[in-house]
């Protein structure tokens, strides 16, 4: 996913990272409600690691859509400049 303009192209990258996590983790949830209700066994350290994995590529992409906002929004003087 790109853009033209790097902010919004960090925000669909979080977008897109995020729902990737959301699923993983409502599939973990599904498995442990299902192994609650003694349907199933628990879910597979693969699964949990995968949900977890993924929701710590979202968290990073988050994070650098934020501080992408935060620098765009900075007065010209406070900006950082490039290495």
């Amino acid at each position: 996913m790109s853009s033209s303009d790097p902010v919004k192209s960090a925000i669909d990258d979080w977008k897109f990272a995020d729902r990737a996590a959301f699923e993983a983790e409502m599939k973990v949830a599904d498995a442990t409600l299902s192994h609650h209700q003694r349907r199933s066994g628990p879910p597979s350290a693969d699964m949990v690691g995968d949900a977890r994995r993924l929701r710590a590529v979202a968290d990073r992409r988050l994070s650098t859509a934020l501080e992408l906002m935060r620098v765009g929004a900075a007065p010209a003087d406070r900006r950082p400049t490039p290495p």
